[in-house]
């Protein structure tokens, strides 16, 4: 299984022009992340997008229903700038 993950800089305030935005997925029981890292790089400015696949896998038992949680860490630090909160982490349920 695999998703789509798309980040974009919409606008930007004070000193901050540009950014670095880093995406680590994850899943849980009876999930195996395959790809967990959608781009590498990932340095925006105001109107620019990273994007990129993450993948998954599972081989449930015959007439077996599994469902599992995917999570996501995002990193987004600014040059020359101290994050005071850098990094968003969110689950989604999925069921394959």
């Amino acid at each position: 299984m695999d998703e789509h993950v798309t980040v974009k800089m919409t606008r930007a305030t004070g000193a901050v022009t540009t950014l670095t935005a880093k995406l680590r997925s994850d899943c849980g029981t009876g999930c195996k992340a395959t790809k967990t890292a959608p781009w590498y790089g990932g340095s925006l400015t105001v109107g620019q997008f990273v994007s990129g696949n993450v993948s998954y896998s599972s081989t449930p038992a015959p007439d077996e229903i599994l469902k599992f949680n995917t999570s996501y860490k995002l990193y987004v630090t600014s040059p020359g700038a101290q994050a005071t909160d850098p990094n968003a982490a969110w689950n989604n349920p999925r069921e394959p």
